[in-house]
């Protein structure tokens, strides 16, 4: 399960979202997708259940290609700590 490092600040930039670790001097830039990913995990979720909304909500989009940049994306946070992987 995803959650969010609880230390992160949010600053709103026009459609976008800056995630800011100010322990670790790491600004990660999120795209409005990425800012409904971050948005979702107020609370921690597994990737399949983050995986299965953004399917739904973007039902154009293949689900191979939504799987693939959501586990990307997660990956890239968890790589930067801002957010931390729970063990159920």
């Amino acid at each position: 399960m995803y959650g969010r490092s609880p230390s992160i600040l949010e600053k709103p930039l026009d459609d976008e979202l800056l995630l800011i670790d100010n322990e670790a001097d790491v600004i990660f830039n999120l795209n409005p997708l990425g800012t409904a990913v971050w948005r979702f995990l107020d609370t921690p979720k597994e990737a399949d259940e983050i995986i299965e909304v953004l399917g739904a909500a973007f039902p154009d989009i293949p689900e191979e290609q939504i799987r693939e940049d959501t586990l990307l994306l997660l990956g890239q946070l968890v790589d930067r700590e801002l957010l931390v992987v729970h063990k159920e």
